[in-house]
């Protein structure tokens, strides 16, 4: 019966402590959850715009067609694995295999070796069915021994400067190169190289040119060994080449081993390149020499650029990247000014676009802008802009003047008062207390300690044991409250849970002293039965 009691009582007390614990969690729910949705619903990111126009394309397909393309890999020959990618690229921008068109795109297909010059299988197309017939009629690249990558990228980038799509522009520019190795000239050894270094410093060299007359570019290694620049391992990729040659976005470097898996790649690209916006684009360069021409001149990054409407009030902004490309997709047909912000490079002088080049203009405070009118399915690309860097001032060192410094005078000699002899008193001479406080500059109080009087024990009653009172001085109410410059609905968090506090601690201390009172009756009827 006795333990039956105690379990009622303490299963009472537990429940006043638990309905305490829910009321102060209570009141944390109704004012924290309640930011925590609303920090959620504030993350979730928007859809992306779908396009007013989808832009007309320019895709050049470079393939490597080296020896080592012959290897298998995936069940057949990388080359023909690759060829298949290209086939699944013309199929995406098609609208699929069934189609003879590619609409208002144009496709090309190279290959390149270690010939002085790239192949054009296919120069540039919109008959989807003369594409593929060029792509499946590539043939085998067992005559092929050594690679040159930078004649890849020379052929594409001339065919982009030279292709005229539709009129003087409208298109936005691709090129998807694909290699299984790097630079090699077969006259090299295989622990000395530099011819084959030699072929990839040319190709380094090509790449701002390419940069230039594309508008993206992917890049697509095969292989299972990569390397260091410096290596004379033909059968490594030289992955920081292939890197450096990629330029998004959207285009970037992809690498794979199994090259059964480069028409899967290839899908994802034409899924990418279909969907770019009509628009305007363009790259903002350093120009070193100031001649406003291409070549080895490094971007511009966080370059401020303006597009204007035919009023020529200004309807969209944007920033140039780490690759100094800008661009403005989806844009609605018009006519429009496309200007860098002159304000924001301070003590540079614009030396492309100039007037009288193509249709360009200018509008204050942009300098030279370019004219340029967006019809249905075209885009304007290589809408560059160069800037020389700021001129440097020498400095002239200059010629100090004559200038008569006067000569300090020497102060005539004054009778000057001799200082007193202070009259020597007899001061008491400070004590160490006294000497620490002024080298301390702390004040002279002294503070007391307060004497600690430790409580004398009660004895307890034969037999009993006395319980050990501890006494929990609840906080006060206004020291429980936030401090001021709380909101109110704060403060009555912070009330809630120090009352719900206060509950559980007292139903505690209750429970505690229940407990002791039973046992200690419990302990008294059997001494008495005893």
């Amino acid at each position: 019966m006795l333990r039956r009691v105690i379990s009622i009582k303490r299963t009472a007390w537990c429940a006043v402590a638990a309905a305490a614990a829910i009321l102060a969690l209570s009141s944390l729910s109704a004012n924290g959850m309640h930011g925590a949705s609303a920090l959620s619903s504030a993350s979730a990111s928007a859809p992306a715009p779908q396009c007013e126009v989808k832009a007309d394309l320019d895709v050049i397909i470079a393939i490597d067609r080296t020896g080592s393309m012959d290897d298998q890999s995936g069940g057949q020959s990388k080359l023909h694995w690759a060829k298949q990618a290209a086939l699944t690229l013309v199929n995406g921008i098609a609208g699929g295999s069934g189609s003879s068109t590619l609409g208002g795109s144009h496709v090309e297909v190279l290959t390149f070796d270690g010939t002085a010059t790239a192949t054009r299988v296919v120069a540039f197309s919109s008959n989807a069915d003369a594409v593929r017939s060029a792509i499946n009629g590539i043939g085998d690249s067992s005559g092929a021994g050594d690679t040159y990558i930078a004649k890849g990228i020379e052929g594409a980038t001339d065919d982009l400067d030279a292709h005229v799509h539709g009129g003087s522009y409208g298109s936005y520019k691709v090129v998807v190169l694909l290699s299984d190795g790097r630079n090699w000239d077969n006259d090299d050894s295989s622990g000395n190289c530099p011819l084959s270094q030699q072929r990839r410093q040319d190709t380094v060299n090509d790449i701002p040119a390419l940069h230039a007359a594309a508008d993206t570019v992917y890049a697509v290694g095969v292989g299972s060994q990569t390397g260091p620049a410096n290596s004379c391992d033909f059968h490594e990729l030289d992955e920081g080449l292939l890197q450096a040659i990629a330029e998004g976005p959207p285009g970037d470097y992809t690498h794979v081993v199994d090259a059964s898996t480069l028409p899967d790649i290839y899908s994802g690209i034409s899924q990418d390149v279909i969907n770019i916006c009509a628009g305007f684009s363009g790259h903002k360069y350093n120009d070193l020499a100031c001649d406003g021409q291409p070549g080895s001149n490094p971007p511009l990054s966080d370059v401020s650029i303006k597009l204007l409407n035919a009023q020529g009030a200004p309807v969209a902004q944007t920033t140039t990247d780490a690759d100094g490309v800008y661009s403005f997709a989806n844009v609605q047909e018009g006519s429009y000014s496309i200007c860098e912000d002159l304000s924001a490079l301070p003590g540079r002088t614009q030396s492309y676009p100039t007037s009288g080049i193509g249709q360009t203009g200018t509008h204050s405070p942009y300098g030279v802008c370019y004219e340029r009118t967006l019809v249905a399915g075209n885009s304007e690309s290589n809408l560059d802009f160069y800037n020389c860097p700021p001129a440097t001032a020498t400095p002239v060192p200059s010629t100090p003047t004559t200038t008569n410094t006067p000569v300090p005078s020497t102060p005539t000699s004054t009778n000057t008062p001799a200082p007193s002899t202070p009259t020597t008193t007899n001061t008491p001479a400070p004590t160490a207390t006294e000497e620490h406080h002024r080298a301390t500059r702390t004040p002279t109080e002294t503070k007391t300690a307060p004497t600690v009087v430790p409580p004398t024990a009660s004895p307890a009653p034969l037999g009993q044991v006395a319980p050990a009172v501890i006494t929990r001085q609840p906080p006060s109410v206004a020291e429980a409250l936030p401090h001021a410059g709380v909101g109110e609905s704060e403060g009555r968090s912070w009330l809630w849970m120090t009352i719900a506090g206060a509950l559980a601690s007292l139903a505690g201390t209750v429970l505690l002293l229940g407990g002791l009172r039973l046992a200690m009756q419990d302990r008294g009827g059997r001494n008495t039965d005893g």
